[in-house]
């Protein structure tokens, strides 16, 4: 006897398992786009990013995780000076984040972090508003 016959009737019905199976990967999107949103300091939607140009956390969250995977950053330190980031220029800001981060100059992609600080300041206002 296997496992699964042996214990017929504890296990949720065939057809409820195969619904919620279907459903899976939509529900752990969302759920990652929460979790995604709660590590930036925002409000938790768990709305996924629809656009490349969007401003919904899930989408400021891809374009964090693309800069960082891109120069090397170091993760802790670029989280902390995330949240460090001040009201002045985005492209003076985005200096300080990238040294702070531990990025060699030559590796910064400083355009691309001035666009995420820019668009992250669109969606949420100066730093004193979202800042953890």
């Amino acid at each position: 006897t296997t496992w699964s016959a042996a214990d017929k009737g504890r296990w949720l019905p065939e057809q409820e398992a195969k619904d919620l199976l279907a459903k899976f990967d939509d529900r752990y999107s969302m759920c990652h786009a929460a979790r995604a949103e709660i590590r930036l300091g925002f409000p938790v939607t768990g709305k996924l990013c629809a656009s490349e140009d969007g401003e919904t956390p899930a989408c400021l969250w891809k374009l964090w995780r693309e800069w960082l995977a891109k120069t090397g950053a170091d993760y802790p330190r670029a989280s902390r000076g995330l949240a460090e980031v001040g009201d002045g220029a985005a492209e003076d800001e985005a200096t300080a984040l990238a040294l702070h981060a531990g990025v060699p100059a030559d590796a910064a992609d400083l355009a691309s972090l001035a666009a995420f600080l820019r668009r992250l300041r669109n969606a949420h206002g100066t730093s004193r508003d979202w800042r953890s």
